[in-house]
């Protein structure tokens, strides 16, 4: 079962093109000002995510299944995505925009399907627990 736990739209001047990492918490997938030291690591409740997006992030989601949590952010042109498992973080980025939940997890679901890289299978196994509990809507 599928569970929208955070949602943010628009221009964030915490996430403007300066900022070119955040830090996300492990525990419910949302950005924080939390400063990340380098003896701080994942285990520790974040991650430093650089999102590698050219404009400023306008959508950020988090979903909660079962096997974890997908983080949808998008900056209007390109889609990245994380994947907080229980015991591995992974990345993906689609080049399609997306303005809501259901548009990002189609954006990820066709960009998977026609993606041959190494890094897209390898997203596309992690997300395999969020892939069974999406409904058929896509």
């Amino acid at each position: 079962m599928l569970s929208k736990e955070y949602l943010v739209t628009g221009v964030f001047p915490h996430f403007d093109k300066s900022a070119s990492q955040l830090t996300i918490s492990t525990a419910d997938g949302t950005p924080t000002c939390f400063r990340l030291t380098r003896r701080r690591y994942a285990g520790d409740g974040y991650i430093r995510a650089r999102h590698g997006l050219k404009k400023p992030i306008t959508f950020y989601a988090v979903t909660k299944c079962e096997g974890g949590r997908l983080i949808s952010m998008s900056d209007g042109s390109q889609t990245r995505y994380y994947w907080l498992g229980p015991l591995r973080h992974s990345t993906y980025l689609a080049n399609k925009p997306s303005r809501n939940y259901e548009q990002a997890w189609a954006v990820l679901d066709a960009a998977l399907k026609t993606d041959t890289r190494l890094s897209a299978t390898l997203f596309a196994k992690a997300t395999r627990p969020f892939f069974c509990a999406l409904p058929l809507m896509i």
